[in-house]
């Protein structure tokens, strides 16, 4: 009796859970990136959606082309870089280039809130904000441009560079050590870039503006935005808060659209209380409500 008792309990269940290793997690975030692909490539959307996800994809094939990237014509206002980012994601159905992108920009979101130690109930005013909705929508890069900040400071200037209505204020997150791998880098994008596509900024300039678009917040009252960046940077300093840098980078730049206030708002998220931040989120959903602003 003994020994049968000794035999069951060297085969108790219980025991057997203890001895199964754990998951790693990057099998359980490869899991949850494809579950968030399947879901968002499925997503029904109206025939303005994907605006932006659709000048990327089409940058990916012009960028292998003799067509070139910029032109009179042209809605692509991003480095050759970005486009070169949309290659793999341009030779596949849309719908799953979509799935791709919004689970990526999930994710880095979700890290950059986590390494911030967002408050859970402010992750969700995070992910149910304008910016946010307006981002998947359309297809915009701007969290993946935001990923810099999980990384060292020596990459924060090739996230200004890539957008700078984004993270144009990182600039000034840049530590002083950091700063000759930071040129580096920037140097070495800029000059493959300039091989691929010649002096593309130049090419800029006789393109067709955004600036005047409906969509564009700081139509009819730039400059003005201008001292809101002003106040944020200097908040930023009096308080020794470097993620204020971070929030002032739309304000700066005369065109910036909703999605690129995604920067601003997850800061906002960190430092505000969660009361506050309820009620800044209430208010931001019925100012682009009473704006005109409509997801479809």
């Amino acid at each position: 009796m003994l020994n049968w008792f000794t035999a069951r309990k060297e085969t108790d269940p219980a025991d057997s859970m203890d001895r199964i290793k754990p998951v790693h997690p990057a099998v359980l975030i490869s899991f949850f990136f494809l579950l968030l692909t399947l879901a968002f490539a499925h997503l029904p959307y109206t025939p303005t959606a994907l605006f932006d996800l659709k000048i990327y994809t089409q940058a990916g094939r012009d960028i292998l082309s003799a067509e070139g990237l910029y032109g009179s014509t042209s809605r692509y206002f991003n480095p050759p870089w970005v486009a070169a980012f949309f290659i793999p994601l341009s030779f596949i159905p849309l719908n799953y280039a979509q799935g791709i992108l919004s689970a990526s920009s999930f994710i880095i979101l979700l890290y950059i809130l986590h390494k911030w130690q967002v408050q859970p109930t402010k992750v969700l005013f995070c992910v149910i904000s304008p910016p946010m909705m307006s981002l998947l929508y359309y297809g915009q890069i701007d969290i993946l441009v935001l990923g810099a900040v999980l990384f060292s400071s020596r990459w924060y200037l090739l996230a200004a560079i890539t957008k700078l209505q984004v993270a144009a204020g990182l600039i000034l997150n840049i530590r002083r050590k950091e700063w000759v791998p930071a040129l580096g880098i920037g140097a070495a994008f800029l000059s493959l870039s300039f091989l691929v596509s010649g002096l593309w900024p130049l090419s800029l300039i006789g393109q067709w503006s955004p600036v005047t678009t409906t969509w564009n917040l700081w139509r009819n009252i730039y400059p003005w935005p201008v001292l809101i960046g002003g106040v944020l940077i200097g908040l930023a300093y009096y308080f020794d808060e470097p993620r204020l840098n971070l929030a002032a980078s739309p304000f700066f730049l005369p065109y910036t659209a909703i999605h690129s206030l995604i920067g601003t708002w997850i800061v906002a998220c960190a430092l505000l209380s969660t009361r506050k931040t309820f009620l800044l989120w209430a208010a931001f959903w019925l100012a682009v409500i009473y704006r005109g602003f409509q997801i479809q």
